[in-house]
Order: C-alpha cells, then sequence, then structure tokens
C-alpha cells in the first residue's frame, strides 16, 4: 500500500490559500453503479424486467490549508460497478465496517496478560486486539483473534466476555524456541507472537521476522524491532547486537559493530561510536520513548522493560499512548557529525546516513550502524553506499540530491533535509519542487495546516451481495502538533458526463468509523457545509487526529431503499471524498 503523491498548484499567500493536485494516471472520479433489478409477474409466461441503477462514486484528495478550511482542490480515482440487492440492513454494514484494524505491516505490543480461572489466557495488545487461547471447556485449546470495538476498545474484557458484534478469527498456532530463547508462535493466518524474557511484541506479518540461520532472532523488518537479550543493571543488549547505555546518569546507543564490556557494575564502550539522547517523553501508557542522535530509539515500559527500534520514525502513537510500529516511507534528519578529515554524515530517523566528502561527492548508507568512527573522528569503516548520480538546485533555495538506489536527500532552505523515493518528486517549470505532500522535519521552524499529513491509497470492496461498497484508508499525522478534520463528501455537477442523472443525497446512507470515533447509520444529506468557494459538502466527520499518530477511517455507502420506488430508476450519486485539514490548537 503505497501513499499518494499530491503536487503544489497553486500558493496564495495574502489569502493563505493551498491548492493542492493529486498526481494520477487513472481516471478523474471513482465510480460504482449499484444495479437493482426488480421481477415481477404482469401476465401468465410474461416478465418484465425493470433496471434501477443507482451509482455512488468516491475520489480521494488531500485537501489543506489555514484559517477556516479555505481549501481547493482536485481529485482522481478509478471506476467499480456491480449488482444491487434491496435487502441491505443497517446492522449488515455495521457488522462488516468495524474490527478489522490490522493491516500486513506493523508491530504492535503487549499490554498485558490474563489469565482466568477456567484456564484461558487473554494478551492485550497496544491496537486495540487481543488473542485468546481458551481454557475448559469445549473450545479448550481453541484459539480466537479478537478485534477492536467500534470506539477502539478492546473487543474481549478481562472476564472474556467478547463483544458479539467485533469481528473475531478462529487461528491455530505451531511454537517454536530458537537457541537464544526466543519463543515465537507462528498463527495459521500469517502473524506471530514473539517472547523474549519479559517483553512480548506481535508482528502482523510473520515474514517481517529475521533471524540468524533460523536459530537467533535478530528483528523484524523494515522498523528493526530488536528485543532486550542481556539485562545489566545500567547496560542492555538487544538481539540484534544493539547497545543501550547508561552512563553517569546519561543515556547513550552504542554502534552494534563497536565492543561494550561489562565488569560488574563498570561498564566500558567506544564513546567514539556512541549517540546521546536526541529527545525523551513519557506517556500515559507508562511508556517512555526515548530518541537518539543516530534515529534509533529505545521504548522503555513502566516496569523498566524495553525495545529497541532502529526507525524511530516508524513508532506511532494513539491518543498519547504507543499504537504500533509501522512502516514510514520518509526519513527525517535528526542529527549531524562532523569528521576531523572534512567528512560529514548526516543521520536519519528511518536508520540511514548520507556521507558527505569534501569534494562534494555524496553517498547513501541504508544501515549506518556501517558507519564507525577512530578515536579522531574520521570514518574507518568500509562501506557499500549508493553513489550520488545527479544534483538540482530549486529556485526557492532547496537542494535535491539523487542516489543510484532510487532515494533522493531532500535538503531545505532551514538546512532541514529528508529521504524520499526519487520516482515521488516532482518540479514545477519555474524549477521548484512539485510536490506538497512530503512532511516537514519534526522540530524544524512553523508547519502548516496541511504538512506532515498523509492519505495512503484507498482500499474499495464492493459487496455483491449486501450492495455496500467499503472504502478503507488511513490518514497519518507526522507532526509534532494535532490537526483539525473535516472528512467530506462533494458532489459532482455534471451528471450527463456519466450518463446518468441526479439522485437526491437523502436517498444516499453511510456508517463510518475515524479512528476511535463511530458514526452510526446516516442520511447523507443530514449534515452539509457550504466550503468557501460556495459549494455544499456532505459531512462526513468532524474532529482531531493527534500529533505523531494515525487514523484508520473506514467508509460504508449504500442505497436507503426503504424510500425508493421505481421513480427513480436510471438515477444516481456521484462524489468525491475531501479531507481538510487545519490547525488544532493545543
Amino acid at each position: 500500500m503505497k501513499t499518494n503523491i499530491f503536487k503544489l498548484r497553486e500558493r496564495d499567500e495574502k489569502k493563505k490559500k493551498i491548492i493542492i493536485e493529486e498526481e494520477k494516471t487513472k481516471n478523474p472520479f471513482l465510480l460504482f453503479f449499484i444495479r437493482h433489478k426488480k421481477f415481477f409477474l404482469i401476465a401468465i409466461a410474461t416478465v418484465i424486467i425493470l433496471s434501477l441503477l443507482l451509482s455512488v462514486g468516491f475520489a480521494f484528495s488531500l485537501l489543506r490549508g489555514s484559517n477556516n478550511y479555505d481549501i481547493s482542490y482536485v481529485s482522481g480515482s478509478d471506476k467499480i460497478d456491480s449488482n444491487n440487492n434491496p435487502d441491505i440492513k443497517d446492522d449488515d454494514v455495521k457488522k462488516d465496517l468495524l474490527g478489522e484494524e490490522s493491516r500486513a505491516d506493523g508491530v504492535v505490543v503487549l499490554v498485558e496478560s490474563v489469565m482466568l480461572v477456567n484456564g484461558s489466557v487473554i494478551d492485550f495488545y497496544t491496537d486495540g486486539t487481543a488473542v485468546i487461547v481458551k481454557g475448559q471447556g469445549d473450545d479448550n485449546g481453541k484459539i480466537y483473534r479478537i478485534f477492536p470495538k467500534d470506539n477502539g476498545s478492546y473487543g474481549i474484557d478481562k472476564s472474556g466476555k467478547i463483544d458479539k458484534n467485533v469481528k473475531k478469527v478462529l487461528v491455530e498456532a505451531s511454537t517454536t524456541t530458537l537457541k537464544d530463547g526466543v519463543n515465537i508462535t507462528y498463527y495459521t493466518d500469517g502473524t506471530a507472537k514473539v517472547v523474549l524474557n519479559a517483553k512480548t511484541i506481535f508482528v502482523r506479518d510473520s515474514n517481517n521476522i529475521k533471524t540468524d540461520n533460523g536459530v537467533l532472532f535478530v528483528n523484524t523488518s523494515p522498523s528493526g524491532v530488536a528485543l532486550a537479550k542481556n539485562n545489566y543493571k545500567n547496560y542492555v543488549k538487544y538481539t540484534d547486537k544493539s547497545n543501550y547505555v547508561i552512563s553517569n546518569g546519561k543515556k547513550y546507543v552504542v554502534n552494534k559493530n563497536t565492543e561494550v564490556a561489562v565488569n560488574g557494575d563498570s561498564i566500558s564502550y567506544d564513546s567514539f561510536n556512541s549517540f546521546g539522547v536526541l529527545g525523551e517523553k513519557s506517556y500515559k501508557d507508562g511508556n517512555t520513548i526515548t530518541v537518539f542522535e543516530n534515529g534509533a530509539a529505545v521504548i522503555t515500559d513502566s516496569k523498566g522493560n524495553t525495545l529497541y527500534v532502529k526507525r524511530s520514525g516508524d513508532i506511532l502513537l494513539k491518543g498519547k499512548t504507543l499504537y504500533e510500529i509501522s512502516t514510514n516511507d520518509y526519513g527525517f534528519s535528526v542529527s549531524t557529525k562532523n569528521c576531523s578529515d572534512g567528512k560529514q554524515v548526516i543521520y536519519f530517523d528511518n536508520g540511514a546516513a548520507v556521507v558527505v566528502y569534501p569534494d562534494g561527492r555524496r553517498e547513501y548508507i541504508e544501515d549506518n550502524d556501517d558507519i564507525i568512527y577512530d578515536s579522531k573522528k574520521n570514518i574507518s569503516s568500509n562501506f557499500e553506499g549508493a553513489n550520488k548520480t545527479s544534483e538540482k538546485f530549486t529556485t526557492d533555495g532547496e537542494k535535491v540530491y539523487n542516489f543510484s538506489n532510487g532515494k533522493s536527500q531532500v535538503i531545505r532552505s532551514n538546512g532541514s533535509s529528508y529521504i524520499i523515493d526519487t520516482d515521488k518528486l516532482t518540479f514545477k517549470s519555474t524549477g521548484e519542487i512539485d510536490n506538497s505532500s512530503t512532511p516537514s522535519s519534526p522540530g524544524h521552524g512553523s508547519i502548516n495546516a496541511g504538512e506532515g499529513i498523509y492519505i495512503n491509497e484507498a482500499e474499495n470492496k464492493y459487496n455483491d451481495f449486501k450492495n455496500v461498497e467499503d472504502t478503507v484508508f488511513i490518514i497519518q499525522n507526522k507532526n509534532r502538533k494535532s490537526k483539525k478534520l473535516r472528512i467530506t463528501i462533494q458532489e459532482v455537477n455534471n451528471y450527463a458526463k456519466y450518463n446518468t442523472s441526479r439522485l437526491a443525497p437523502k436517498f444516499v446512507k453511510f456508517q463510518a468509523t475515524v479512528g476511535d470515533n463511530y458514526i452510526s447509520a446516516t442520511q447523507l444529506d443530514k449534515n452539509s457545509w457550504i466550503d468557501s468557494d460556495g459549494v455544499t459538502n456532505y459531512i462526513i466527520y468532524e474532529g482531531t487526529i493527534e500529533a505523531s499518530s494515525r487514523n484508520r477511517v473506514a467508509l460504508a455507502l449504500y442505497v436507503d431503499y426503504e424510500n425508493l420506488d421505481n421513480r427513480y430508476q436510471n438515477k444516481g450519486f456521484i462524489g468525491t471524498i475531501k479531507i481538510y485539514v487545519d490547525d488544532e490548537t493545543d
């Protein structure tokens, strides 16, 4: 699932208005045609087929601006069409819409494990999912994954009672213990539980588990989540050989390719290859996240147990609590080391680095642990990096360096930089970067309303039996500041273009979940809003997305047949989903 690209078309500083265009090669609108067919007997041996064609269309665009949601937009998507069944019930839509929060990528962390009197064991995870291994009774030994309720809370309570409305999946398990003591339970749905010492993680795709010849656990890809292997008083050695040291009350991570020696309470390590704290924050769930100068992070729970995360930019929060560790497509610069021989090394929170040579050459290093320094602060290791292949200087003061591995480094005029895939960068005819979807670097300057907000490519699924268009996508806020969201559907103004006539919005119903918030079955025209261009928008949701967090949005639209008859055949409703972003007052 990739992140869409949005190009800046126009920016009016006087009006504080931003216009963004989604870069697409597909058709400009997503339609699905719901075919409603009724058969009835008029006379013996005579059948007349009446077709009622109703269409509802969706397209996705990131809209952002400043005051009062002053935003313009362009959208694009695909076409879907399918047959129709008028027997749809609101409860059917609700049952299909809620619950499924997991994605193939990502790691979540055990919050609590509870054993019941009947021997059942329930594991509760940070994303609201749970796993129960049944104890005594007819289900003894059966394992169920329980998905969250509609408000994001657990679908099973601590007594073992499962909410009848949540989704549960019956799985089988096989367990193996590696030579280093790591216990891995593989489930038949492709997930896995990994346990070492007092820490448990749940891996949504077991293929992301990395081992050393199948006998030693290393970490999970791509985020690099490693477990504590050896715990000393002021030192932790992780399964990927990374090191966490507390010396004289200060915290460091030490390059895994250098030595750390422990002699009683005495710890000796290579200070030339250690990295101090860049920032640290404690959250209401008891976790403390410490980010270091090389872009790595250590997550410490309330009991002092730790996890090592190679890519700190992949750590995501929800409601100011740890939610998941999941892939982030960008890397932000976090620190710079200047070598005595004139080289410069820039570290990023995606675990990479860029080495800048005195003669202007540059190399992109995928794993910054490959860079080792000697006592003179010069690079002493040999590494294989991606060489700079080209460079471009924009008219607004930004610099772009392209590397042979398909990555680019963009240096902003304020000195901060980020890593992005080269093929996601486009330029305006005036020589400026024509890509406003790239987020601002945390901690550098002010952040405009829409900066750091992403929408991934939506998944659209049409249920032929229930006649529901289910659309799911993720809104991610990479900022250190919460944002206000307004999600709407805006109707098109030219139905003739789509060979149909208009079906009034009062005949369309929707249900949605946005993060922890559930919107029950609602007529589309119940809550409308006139935007700055005088166009009517039908409001799906208004609320806030927290800083450094993501919200899953699931939207189902369907025709309200209770108020529909044959007069409305060959009519349709076609619209576009719009997402408006504005600053939230902290």
